[in-house]
């Protein structure tokens, strides 16, 4: 069967392409319209989606009403693309619709709660996918990500995580980044913290593909730094998550990290804040799982505001997971509600309640979710600890400490105007004076390639010296950072960084994730900007990251200089304008800026003592000032005079 052009596009994940190959067809086909609705859809132009589809449905193109069931539930509509699915008559779909058909089905069952439901249909729809020739490449991947998805729900990590590597053989660049992001919460449910780390980050790594998908891989982020506990840095985590979700209206994505800030919130008792997330987070709640998810935050909300009714919210999200069949998230609710039991005077009815968290983590394999939980529950971990040494429940408390013993120690890695380690805020020291750029290149670059490292760390070294040095360094790192391994991978040739034992901060990759987020989150970026990006180095790679952190800051300081929004005061801009002009006291636009906003604030007097300092600096160092500064003082200079005009 042939499918068109604007098929073709969507089969390698090329949406923009596809809407523009749409869009210069003389005389697009109901089908065209169908595929360009499915670009549109995975751009999340969800009402131009719409339209497209709709327009293939009236032009005759019934099996369109597949995506635009998709388009539906991924609006929450869950009800309305249940409808819109009924209206397809399987009998005439060739296989692949068919295989579509199921897909959508069994999504629909996922987003409902009713998992063995759609794990049953996923398995006609890879029996017709089976069935439609060469297109079966088209429809395994999204099949096998799904049925990941599902598997995962049900507590089969094991098949979940091989689902997943299937999927990624044949996907197209978009598709990968989804799937790797997918693999990588599988994993951290199967406790392979560094396996996820590695899948995440690649998958963020290689988002501009697929720039959609920022929001859920930085959400799974903040899920394993709260796993490692690490609040503060899942705190930022999740808010950079709903920020970037909201922006692209993927609602399921804001609705779990507004319910995870509600959490954290909770936890360092601001229970004003918590209030605030977990409203946002009720109006944003689609399907039964989400309910139930809406349900245990208000429980633990109330929890922490010492509010006995609690107990009954908590009670009912329990059951609602075990009617889902959630057995994981059941789990963690059972862990709140017997922690609430305690808070209220009730002890004796916890311990049953932890029997039965021992029951699920049996049945998962895995009870990494509830000895991390712990960490916040410290009246469970009294009865816990209290229990008799034989106790059912203990099994939770030997894990907890176990996992505490390997409690990863905070590590932070300096490298804007200066280079320095520190390990618990102790400084580290090493010999080698490349130890920290090659551990940051590595870091910035996992996965790579020794002909690749010796291109961007050392060019003009002969290579046998240069793999010499390389080598002596990853010793050195693994020697005085002993929780951290750069091991050589023999499959894919290639080293990378594995330091689960560290909570890791950088420096560098706070500036980029405050260009990210812009606003506000710019001027602390600035002030925490205390040079170029490891001043020494002189290496082609570290002179690009540095130039594209420097570039990137000031670029994003600028749009927000030149287009504030309101939401920052002139004070505000000028101090960021006075940032921005000491991370690059030679760029023109923030001189500009500066001057402005001076004079706004503090009169065309300090303004003018202000833009003098620059074109002094400007001739000094480049001969001859710029030209938009030297039209700013022919405007100042006249302004002042005719101020002083009668």
């Amino acid at each position: 069967m042939e499918y068109g052009r604007v098929f073709e596009c969507v089969s390698r994940g090329l949406y923009e392409q596809g809407l523009a190959t749409y869009a210069a067809l003389a005389d697009p086909t109901p089908a065209d319209a169908r595929w360009a609705g499915v670009c549109a859809l995975n751009l999340r132009q969800f009402e131009r989606a719409k339209n497209f589809l709709l327009l293939a449905v009236g032009g005759g193109e019934a099996a369109a009403n597949v995506e635009l069931s998709t388009t539906l539930r991924q609006l929450g509509d869950l009800s309305l693309a249940d409808q819109v699915l009924a209206t397809v008559d399987e009998a005439g779909l060739a296989p692949f619709d068919r295989c579509l058909l199921y897909r959508e089905r069994a999504a629909l069952a996922y987003s409902g709660g009713a998992l063995k439901e759609a794990s049953e249909l996923l398995e006609i729809a890879l029996l017709s996918a089976y069935q439609s020739g060469p297109l079966q490449q088209v429809l395994l991947p999204a099949i096998n990500q799904l049925f990941g998805l599902v598997l995962g729900s049900r507590g089969f990590y094991a098949r979940a995580e091989q689902n997943f590597t299937l999927a990624l053989e044949g996907s197209h660049a978009a598709r990968s980044i989804y799937v790797r992001n997918s693999r990588g919460l599988c994993r951290l449910r199967l406790g392979k913290l560094d396996e996820a780390d590695a899948d995440l980050n690649d998958a963020l790594r290689h988002s501009d593909a697929a720039p959609v998908a920022r929001p859920v891989i930085l959400y799974n982020l903040g899920l394993l730094a709260k796993a490692r506990g690490d609040l503060a840095a899942a705190h930022a985590l999740f808010a950079q998550a709903g920020d970037l979700a909201r922006e692209v209206q993927e609602l399921e994505t804001e609705c779990y990290a507004e319910l995870a800030l509600c959490l954290i919130a909770g936890v360092r008792g601001d229970q004003a804040c918590a209030r605030r997330h977990l409203a946002r987070a009720r109006v944003l709640s689609t399907g039964p799982k989400a309910a139930a998810e809406v349900l245990l935050a208000e429980g633990v909300h109330r929890l922490h505001a010492a509010e006995d009714t609690a107990v009954a919210h908590l009670e009912e999200a329990a059951r609602s997971f075990a009617d889902l069949g959630l057995r994981r998230e059941e789990g963690i609710a059972l862990l709140y509600l017997a922690e609430a039991r305690a808070a209220f005077g009730a002890e004796d009815e916890a311990l049953p309640l932890l029997d039965q968290v021992v029951d699920i983590k049996s049945a998962l394999g895995n009870g990494l979710a509830f000895s991390s939980e712990l960490r916040y529950l410290t009246r469970t971990l009294g009865v816990l600890q209290r229990a008799p040494v034989d106790a059912y429940a203990r099994a939770l408390y030997d894990d907890y400490v176990e996992m505490e013993s390997t409690h990863p120690q905070r590590l932070d890695v300096f490298t804007l105007g200066r280079v320095e380690v520190r390990l618990d805020g102790q400084p580290v020291f090493f010999d080698l004076k490349r130890a920290v750029e090659i551990l940051v290149y590595l870091l910035d670059r996992p996965g790579q390639r020794m002909n690749q490292v010796l291109l961007d760390l050392f060019p003009d070294t002969e290579p046998g010296l240069a793999r010499n040095y390389f080598h002596q360094a990853r010793y050195e790192l693994q020697r005085r950072l002993p929780r951290l391994s750069v091991p050589h991978d023999p499959g894919s040739k290639s080293y990378r960084v594995q330091a689960a034992g560290y909570a890791l901060s950088r420096d560098d990759r706070e500036v980029d994730v405050a260009v990210a987020r812009g606003g506000p989150a710019l001027l602390r970026a600035v002030e925490g900007y205390q040079g170029d990006f490891l001043p020494d180095a002189e290496s082609e790679w570290a002179f690009t990251r540095r130039s594209g952190l420097r570039n990137d800051l000031i670029a994003a300081g600028l749009k927000v200089l030149t287009r504030p929004d309101g939401d920052l005061g002139l004070g505000t801009l000028l101090d960021l304008a006075m940032g921005l002009h000491r991370v690059d006291p030679l760029e023109p636009g923030v001189g500009e800026a500066l001057v402005r906003l001076t004079s706004a604030v503090e009169g065309r007097l300090s303004a003018l003592h202000v833009l003098a300092r620059l074109l002094q600096y400007h001739e000094q160092e480049l001969g001859a000032p710029p030209p938009n500064l030297l039209a700013l003082q022919e405007t100042l200079t006249g302004q002042a005079h005719q101020h002083l005009d009668p």
